[in-house]
C-alpha cells in the first residue's frame, strides 16, 4: 500500500518515459527475486522488490534493475554459448538426412537465440550508459 502511495505521490514528477524505465526496473527485480528463488508467491516477490528499492532515488532504482536484467543476460549468453558448443560435436549419420536436418534447424535456433541475447545485452548496456551518463 504504502509503495502505491509512493507512486502516486510522485507521478506527475516523471515523464512518460521515466516511468516505463522505473516500472520495467520493477519488473526485472520481481522476475530476479523469483529466479534466485529469494520469494516465491506474489506478496513475497512484491516484497523482495520493495526491499531492493527501498530509500533509492527513481534513478537508482532503474539503474538497479537495468544492472539486474544485465546480470540475467549474461547468464543466459553463458549457457546458451554451452548449448552451442555441445551441439557442434553432435553429428548425425551420413545416410540421415532428416535427423542432419532436424539438427541443422535446432543449431540455427540457438544461433537465432544467442544473437538475439547479445542484442539484448548491447541494448541494455547503452540503456545503462544513457541513464549513467543522461547528457552523452
Amino acid at each position: 500500500m504504502l509503495f502505491a502511495m509512493w507512486r502516486n505521490d510522485l507521478g506527475p514528477r516523471l515523464s512518460p518515459a521515466q516511468w516505463a524505465a522505473f516500472d520495467a526496473s520493477v519488473q526485472e527485480l520481481k522476475y530476479q527475486a523469483t529466479i534466485k528463488g529469494s520469494a516465491t508467491g506474489s506478496e513475497a516477490i512484491d516484497e523482495a522488490m520493495r526491499e531492493a528499492v527501498n530509500g533509492l532515488k527513481v534513478h537508482d532504482a532503474i539503474l538497479l534493475g537495468l544492472r539486474a536484467r544485465l546480470e540475467r543476460f549474461n547468464g543466459e549468453s553463458a549457457e546458451i554459448d554451452k548449448i552451442i558448443s555441445t551441439n557442434t560435436r553432435l553429428k548425425t549419420r551420413p545416410d540421415d538426412t532428416a535427423s542432419a536436418a532436424y539438427l541443422d534447424s535446432v543449431r540455427r535456433g540457438h544461433t537465432e537465440r544467442r544473437d538475439k541475447i547479445r542484442a539484448d545485452i548491447q541494448k541494455t548496456e547503452e540503456q545503462i550508459a544513457s541513464v549513467e551518463n543522461p547528457l552523452r
